[in-house]
């Protein structure tokens, strides 16, 4: 099942660009409850020193300051997370392997950002993250689907790819995309048991808004 995922899953990338849509205009209301809630995820999670609220709409917005990764919190849930991942296990500084986890619908999104101190190739990050989730789901089997994503103008076109696979008499599609730029890493991980297309279409929204717009200095220390 690993082997033949990440297989099917390399062979879609690169993605079809299409157009971001954009957000209706906010109400002052509208800002200050979303501002609200980032302020409350960030404080919750203890991530005032490597996070801010980068709020400006009626959604919720962070962003990681060592990366410049925007994370939306679309659903204002009161289960959006910030979390903080130990880097013993590859070397990552404080601050520099962390993830926001947030609900749509009944799709769970996550985005990563991590910063490992050796080099990973765009396939290598890519093959590690999917083998995670096969064995996350066992019953997984190719998504058959289409699979197009927005690209925001300049980005290159992420690495992506998307099963389907059951448990608890549900069916659901698990997407991952995966993108580097610099040192640095990006993810986005998604389960629902929405349609296929709107699972994607909704991670691959997040993933391009997601992403840091300026290129990313080099680690020097």
């Amino acid at each position: 099942m690993f082997a033949t995922w990440v297989l099917i899953a390399s062979i879609l990338a690169p993605i079809a660009t299409q157009e971001a849509p954009q957000g209706a205009a906010a109400s002052e209301d509208e800002i200050r409850v979303a501002t609200d809630h980032a302020n409350s995820v960030i404080a919750a999670n203890d991530a005032g020193e490597y996070f801010i609220n980068a709020t400006t709409t009626d959604v919720p917005t962070v962003r990681h300051l060592p990366s410049g990764m925007v994370c939306r919190f679309f659903g204002m849930d009161q289960r959006d997370v910030i979390r903080f991942y130990p880097g013993e296990a590859h070397g990552a500084a404080p601050g520099e392997d962390v993830s926001c986890g947030t609900w749509i619908g009944s799709t769970y999104l996550t985005l990563y950002a991590t910063r490992y101190p050796t080099e990973h190739s765009l396939e290598d990050l890519f093959q590690s993250a999917a083998g995670e989730i096969a064995r996350a789901w066992p019953s997984g089997r190719n998504y058959e689907g289409p699979f197009a994503v927005p690209v925001l103008e300049g980005q290159a076109d992420p690495m992506g790819g998307a099963i389907t696979a059951e448990r608890d008499d549900r069916t659901v599609t698990s997407v991952l995309f995966v993108q580097k730029i610099g040192d640095w890493a990006f993810k986005a991980r998604a389960t629902g048991e929405e349609d296929g297309e709107t699972v994607i279409e909704y991670s691959g929204m997040a993933f391009a808004w997601a992403l840091p717009t300026t290129d990313l200095p080099a680690k020097t220390d």
